[in-house]
C-alpha cells in the first residue's frame, strides 16, 4: 500500500478535456505482470463562473491518469449547478472515488488526478486549502 498526499492545489482550468495535475503523483513500484492496482482518490474541487443576470452555472468532472494517459473519466457533469438567476456562482465539492487499473505496466506506475469543466465559461481546480490523497494498492491475480 502506497499513499501520496499533498496540500498543493491544481492550476485553474476551463478546459473541456480532462487535465492532468502533476502537483501530486502516486507512485507504486514492483508491480507484477498479472497484478491490478486499486486507486483510491480524494480531494476538494472548486468550481465556478461569472455569468449574466439570467443564467449562471458551475460544473466539474474528474478522472485519473497513468503517466500521461487518461484511464478513467467521470460522467460529463459529476457536479452541476444551474440556479437560473444572479451574477456569479461558486461551489466546493469533496470528491472521493476508487478505480481498479486492470492493465498497469510491470514495474513502476505513476498516477495523477485530473479535472475538467463542462464548457469554457466555467473554471475548476483542486483546492490547495485541503489535503488530497492518492492511495495505491497492488492486487495480485
Amino acid at each position: 500500500i502506497v499513499t501520496a498526499t499533498s496540500s498543493s492545489g491544481s492550476a485553474s482550468t476551463n478546459s473541456q478535456t480532462l487535465q492532468r495535475d502533476t502537483n501530486l503523483v502516486g507512485t507504486i513500484t514492483n508491480v507484477q505482470a498479472s497484478s491490478h492496482v486499486l486507486i483510491i482518490s480524494s480531494f476538494v474541487a472548486d468550481t465556478g463562473t461569472t455569468g449574466s443576470t439570467t443564467q449562471f452555472q458551475a460544473s466539474v468532472s474528474f478522472g485519473l491518469f497513468r503517466e500521461a494517459s487518461a484511464i478513467f473519466t467521470s460522467q460529463s457533469d459529476a457536479y452541476y449547478m444551474n440556479p437560473q438567476s444572479g451574477n456569479a456562482i461558486y461551489g466546493k465539492l469533496p470528491i472521493s472515488y476508487h478505480f481498479i487499473d486492470t492493465s498497469p505496466a510491470t514495474g513502476t506506475n505513476n498516477y495523477y488526478q485530473g479535472i475538467r469543466t463542462h464548457t469554457s465559461g466555467y473554471y475548476a481546480q483542486i483546492l490547495s486549502t485541503t489535503t488530497r490523497v492518492l492511495t495505491l494498492i497492488e492486487i495480485a491475480q
